[in-house]
């Protein structure tokens, strides 16, 4: 909807998950039409500590604070895409090690990362470079399955699953959507 919407975004992770949360995520029509029984709370910035960027919480343990999801959101783009310096390196490093290290919490051992695609690029090949980089340059994280493309749904392309285990050797999972805003961007 946001693609069709050719809402004018930022190139900036933050500003495009605001719009995601609050303009469709949390606007009660979507969420009525889409049969969305969540709590979509965006990262409310405090010093010194990290969030991931979206919690899901379902009504049914509101009051369990430990009982979420876990959205990590990164921008993409199409620079540096096999270096540890470019973005994807950074997906990595903020994004999936984030997971692996604990630092974000994995509940129902199942998380996901929303990649904003910003420019435009072949995001099926970007995907193998991710994974290149996984096994190349971040062999600390242990991965025990790759971005693999997965067909949970018909009419959306890009979405991902990857396993990995946290650094006390529990097992979970991560879906990857990658949401190609890159029309959207204002230049």
């Amino acid at each position: 909807m946001i693609v069709d919407s050719k809402i004018p975004l930022p190139k900036d992770e933050n500003l495009i998950r605001d719009v995601l949360v609050n303009d469709y995520l949390n606007n009660n029509l979507i969420k009525e039409n889409l049969n969305l029984n969540y709590f979509f709370n965006p990262e409310v910035p405090e010093k010194n500590i990290k969030r991931p960027d979206i919690k899901i919480q379902s009504p049914n343990d509101v009051y369990k604070t430990e009982a979420y999801y876990s959205i990590e959101c990164k921008v993409l783009d199409n620079k540096y895409v096999t270096g540890t310096s470019g973005l994807n390196a950074k997906y990595i490093k903020n994004g999936i090690r984030r997971f692996t290290d604990k630092e974000y919490t994995s509940h129902f051992r199942v998380n996901g990362i929303i990649g904003f695609i910003v420019e435009q690029m072949d995001i099926h090949q970007n995907i193998i470079d991710i994974n290149s980089l996984l096994k190349s340059s971040f062999g600390q994280i242990k991965t025990t399955k790759l971005l693999t493309n997965e067909k949970y749904f018909d009419d959306f392309e890009y979405h991902y699953s990857s396993t990995h285990e946290d650094i006390d050797n529990y097992g979970f999972k991560i879906y990857h959507l990658m949401l190609d805003v890159s029309g959207n961007i204002k230049r």
